[in-house]
């Protein structure tokens, strides 16, 4: 069962990584999921253009068909049993990350879901502050002192919908060290700015040490 699940898991990801039109369009294809979006600039001072998918947030459609494939990853590759928590940083991503939390709960009902908001609604216990690929502006991630309690000595994912350079899942993971908790692996729906496997070359497979899953990967092009 574990091979039928990981082949699943690779033909999804290998539909994924290339559907791409390199002029000003993006195919992404997760799973039933298929839909063409504009590669380009997020602002006048962005550094970089991307594929603008714009619904991760909310496509229900797109939600479900990449988060179903990241638990398959999960099983494949005997880390959804370990996992006790699912931590999200930031706000884009709340909603697809409850479902993937969701979904581990039916085997693991006892996962809890932690939210590292950006902004400072409920008083920060310990924060911290990045800079993202799309944009020169500084942001910070908060983690309130029930969280911390929450995390402390537990199997952590953390999970974005994009993953980059890093930036957001690494300031992610520094809260989540500073709560005593550990990372098992790190989980995005996408990857963009590495190099397409497509052509040749060689796709992330690990993040610091630990599992990198996802389900597709975006184009970055720099400006």
């Amino acid at each position: 069962m574990k091979l039928i699940a990981f082949l699943i898991s690779l033909l999804l990801t290998i539909s994924a990584l290339h559907a791409c039109d390199c002029d000003n369009k993006f195919k992404l294809k997760v799973g039933t999921f298929e839909k063409t979006y504009d590669i380009k600039k997020l602002s006048a001072d962005a550094p970089v253009k991307i594929a603008y998918v714009y619904d991760f947030a909310d496509n229900l459609h797109l939600i479900q068909e990449s988060t179903k494939a990241l638990y398959t990853q999960l099983q494949s590759r005997g880390i959804l049993e370990k996992v006790d928590a699912i931590v999200v940083p930031g706000d884009k991503a709340n909603a697809m990350g409850a479902i993937f939390a969701k979904h581990i709960q039916e085997k693991n009902p006892d996962v809890s879901l932690v939210i590292f908001r950006g902004s400072n609604k409920s008083g920060d216990f310990k924060k911290v502050t990045y800079t993202p690929i799309t944009s020169p502006t500084p942001k910070t991630l908060y983690m309130r002192e029930d969280q911390a309690q929450t995390l402390e000595g537990k199997n952590v994912i953390i999970f974005d919908d994009v993953f980059s350079t890093g930036a957001t899942v690494k300031a992610a993971s520094s809260l989540v060290h500073q709560a005593g908790g550990n990372i098992l692996a790190y989980a995005c729906v996408a990857t963009e700015g590495e190099t397409d496997g497509s052509h040749g070359g060689k796709i992330k497979e690990t993040f610091e040490g630990r599992p990198l899953l996802k389900v597709a990967h975006l184009p970055v092009i720099p400006q």
